[in-house]
């Protein structure tokens, strides 16, 4: 989908470690391998908002020949920072954003994946970590999942024992807001 290439390194160096290498068999990556030649796949990482009818409709057929599909990194589970034209004077086609396809099929707000299709797990970050897909491939070929755990900035600070600034000075902290 659209994105910043940043979690396809990422999701690149997670399924270079041996252990995942041994348990995986990589049917399809779009920097490797030309076209989608597979029929079906047990797992697939999903990165990128859904930014054209053409991405929307790839999106939709890959999972029906998936049986788990992961979000992967921000852009995928919100947007990403191309949602930000459409607080814009979009224009497909401008010098800013060359036109390789139809402008019509250009969406002016781009789509987060569960927005097209089911996704069954999502893994955040901008560009997600590493270790965090790893640990999910490794849990995922023993037959389980990751436990979310959802902990704030603020839980970090807490733990360091430095004074809560919303509470103790009254200042705006994004920081209970912030995974």
């Amino acid at each position: 989908m659209t994105s910043c290439s940043g979690c396809i390194n990422e999701l690149l160096s997670a399924l270079l470690e041996d252990d995942i290498r041994a348990n995986y068999t990589l049917v399809y990556f779009m920097e490797l391998v030309d076209s989608i030649e597979f029929r079906e796949a047990d797992l697939a990482f999903v990165e990128g908002s859904v930014t054209t009818r053409h991405q929307e409709e790839a999106l939709k057929d890959l999972r029906k020949r998936v049986g788990f599909l992961v979000a992967t990194g921000t852009c995928a589970l919100m947007g990403g920072v191309q949602s930000l034209r459409a607080m814009g004077d979009f224009k497909p086609g401008s010098r800013d954003l060359p036109l390789k396809q139809e402008s019509s099929e250009i969406y002016r707000e781009p789509k987060p994946l569960d927005q097209v299709v089911k996704v069954d797990y999502a893994l955040p970050g901008c560009p997600v970590n590493a270790d965090a897909v790893k640990a999910f491939l490794r849990k995922f070929y023993l037959g389980g999942l990751p436990i979310a755990i959802y902990e704030t900035v603020c839980s970090e600070c807490k733990r360091r024992g430095l004074p809560c600034v919303l509470v103790t000075k009254g200042t705006p902290c994004l920081g209970p807001i912030t995974l």
